[in-house]
């Protein structure tokens, strides 16, 4: 699967709301994450759109999620809402975004006993099955067929 492809898709699946250079941007970070961490490209972009829905807007919740990676900023080595929000630049801040989430997402695979997309929203749980791992998985599914069923490698 190409950048290309991958961009298309996202811009499919936002109903023509994104702009090709966004969605770009989205679709080369998550690549570069997946080949820096081993993480899939593909799940990376589904967190994503479920934390953010790729929002170009640097938003937090509640918690003190941030970004595209709802990140929880300032604890744990990660960066300040300032450093997330701030002063990284849009086009910088997707790649640093997921190139954290992958490496937490990760961490969790490695050291979780439970679905580590559980623990990535929930933090350590012996959870095998929750909403957000579901959410994940169904958005997952969605971004693979808008690429056209390319093949991935699969991680469970």
């Amino acid at each position: 699967m190409t950048v290309s492809q991958l961009s298309l898709a996202l811009v499919l699946l936002s109903g023509g709301g994104m702009s090709e250079a966004w969605s770009d941007r989205l679709a080369y970070a998550a690549m570069e994450a997946e080949a820096a961490t081993g993480e899939d490209a593909i799940t990376l972009l589904a967190v994503s759109w479920v934390e953010s829905r790729w929002s170009v807007e640097c938003h937090c919740s509640g918690a003190g999620a941030c970004g595209l990676m709802g990140i929880l900023v300032g604890r744990y080595g990660n960066p300040s809402k300032r450093q997330v929000c701030e002063v990284t630049p849009a086009s910088t801040a997707a790649q640093a975004s997921f190139m954290r989430g992958a490496e937490i997402l990760g961490y969790f695979r490695r050291h979780c006993e439970g679905e580590p997309l559980c623990c990535y929203n929930q933090g350590w749980t012996d959870d095998r099955d929750c909403h957000y791992a579901r959410t994940v998985r169904r958005k997952e599914r969605e971004i693979l067929d808008a690429v056209g069923g390319h093949t991935r490698r699969t991680r469970r």
